[in-house]
């Protein structure tokens, strides 16, 4: 008995059965490649934000969104001042969603962006964005209008926006530029409502990206102070503190303290990520179910082939029994068979996963759904390890049914034909 002659009996069976196999090792593949790759990207992407540190209000997530914290910047800047393990704290309210319009009020000339008011501290590297034309907002470092009247006493009138201290300086993120069709120099109305009743003009100084962000992601980055005027958020709200540490092995030690100190929640770079694992634990256990029933399917359907296949061969089988070959030689043949099956099949699997992974990473890319760098799949030899042990498995549990049964022949009458 040779494994691989044996398969070459019955080709049309032996091809089905293969083909099969094959499906099952395809999807399999693809689904795991899918949870490593997303797994992977968006902790990289964690990484690559600076970030050590991430405060929200308290009672807030900040990986599902936060709570908003009153007299924020003004505790952003205390935080920092307090505690020597900081270099800068970053006070932003952000995903205001408002509508924009190139300076025309028609409505094919508005789009919808996603604001984010911030006060940098020239101390920090978080959050960066790469300006891609044109340049930063001139006072990048400093918030010239939390220091006017109108904004002291919140007094809430339209001359504010005239004021020499509003500044009316922003940022914009590529996709909306290309949108807009419009770049630094030109101005953009910015409005409450798809009406535009309430609304401000905003110098654009520079066009930029942001690694995490996806390219179709319409942004505008503008001066907290006014942003919060704009809406009439009295009591200086934000609702994220992006956190710069000396040394980053601090964190834990430092987030307590902030949360011991202030009425916030915060969550350190390990813990924001272990927030994106076990939201994937989700798809990845969806993935371990395919596996499950991959793994029973590909088990029932070998050993009712294979167990077809040796009672075919019962002469053949008697009749080594009878010169002498064990039944434990029998027996390993028999497995081996099985296993010759689903490795077979794993090495087209492994083809037809890769191509289909690959085809799917680019199909999903071209959509710019994504954030630069961001790899939806990701094949690793870890990966591909355990999905050969699994095929191993499957022909070894597959075909022990099939090898017990042969041990059961009558040698006598399967010679004879009985």
């Amino acid at each position: 008995m040779n494994p691989l002659k044996n398969l070459k009996r019955r080709p049309a069976r032996s091809a089905l059965t293969i083909a099969g196999i094959t499906m099952a090792i395809t999807m399999l593949i693809i689904m795991l490649s899918i949870g490593a790759g997303m797994r992977e990207s968006a902790a990289s992407l964690v990484y690559d934000s600076g970030v050590d540190i991430f405060i929200t209000g308290e009672g807030g997530n900040p990986f599902m969104g936060g709570a908003m914290v009153y007299n924020g910047t003004e505790m952003a800047r205390e935080i920092k001042e307090e505690n020597p393990d900081i270099r800068g704290v970053v006070a932003s309210l952000e995903g205001i969603s408002l509508f924009v319009s190139s300076g025309s009020l028609g409505r094919d000339n508005i789009a919808v962006a996603y604001f984010s008011g911030s006060l940098p501290d020239e101390d920090a590297q978080l959050r960066g964005f790469d300006i891609i034309e044109g340049s930063d907002v001139p006072h990048k470092n400093s918030d010239p209008f939390r220091n006017s009247t109108y904004y002291q006493s919140w007094n809430l009138t339209p001359e504010a926006f005239e004021s020499p201290e509003f500044t009316g300086e922003c940022t914009i993120s590529d996709a909306l530029a290309e949108e807009l069709k419009i770049g630094p120099g030109d101005e953009i109305l910015v409005g409450t409502g798809m009406d535009m009743n309430h609304t401000i003009r905003l110098k654009v100084y520079g066009i930029f990206t942001v690694a995490y962000e996806s390219p179709d992601t319409r942004e505008v980055y503008t001066h907290i102070s006014e942003l919060q005027y704009f809406l009439g958020l009295k009591g200086d709200p934000i609702n994220a503190m992006y956190v710069d540490l000396y040394d980053p092995s601090k964190a834990g030690d430092v987030k307590e303290w902030i949360e011991e100190k202030y009425p916030l929640s915060a969550m350190s770079r390990e813990e924001f990520i272990g927030q994106i694992n076990r939201f994937m634990d989700t798809f990845q256990g969806f993935s371990m179910m395919i596996s499950t029933i991959t793994t029973l399917v590909g088990i029932i359907f070998i050993s009712t082939i294979m167990n077809i296949a040796i009672r075919e061969r019962r002469k053949e089988i008697a009749a080594m029994r009878a010169i002498g070959i064990s039944q434990g030689t029998i027996v390993r043949e028999i497995v081996l068979e099985g296993i010759a099956i689903t490795l077979v099949g794993f090495v087209f699997g492994v083809l037809f996963g890769t191509l289909g992974a690959m085809a799917l990473e680019s199909a999903v890319s071209s959509t710019k759904n994504l954030p630069a760098g961001f790899q939806l799949t990701k094949i690793t030899l870890s990966l591909l390890f355990e999905v050969f042990l699994l095929s191993v498995s499957i022909g070894i549990l597959s075909s022990l049914a099939p090898a017990r049964w042969s041990t059961k022949i009558n040698i006598s009458k399967a010679l004879r034909g009985d």
